[in-house]
């Protein structure tokens, strides 16, 4: 049974770095010799593990910060409660 195919595209990429052990191994070695193997450059704005994870670190950092400014905000905010000064007198 054939499956047709027609051409293997492998888009490199720097996530698809082989295991040291794998490094000598062509995976592309059956389809070269067949023309049907075509590389492609990854596109500029190229999602990737690393990209992913920088985002998350930079995201949880931005965050850390919102949360201790809010936490503070609110600590002051209930001890001032707590002393009277945010209550409203009638006239």
């Amino acid at each position: 049974m054939s499956l047709n195919i027609d051409t293997v595209i492998n888009v490199t990429s720097t996530d698809d770095e082989p295991l040291p052990q794998f490094a000598d191994v062509d995976q592309f070695a059956e389809v070269k010799p067949l023309n049907k193997y075509l590389e492609v450059a990854p596109p500029e704005d190229e999602i990737t593990v690393k990209g992913i994870a920088e985002r998350v670190e930079a995201n949880k950092a931005a965050m850390q910060l919102k949360f201790e400014k809010k936490s503070k905000s609110e600590a002051n905010y209930y001890k001032q409660k707590s002393d009277g000064k945010n209550q409203v007198s009638e006239v």
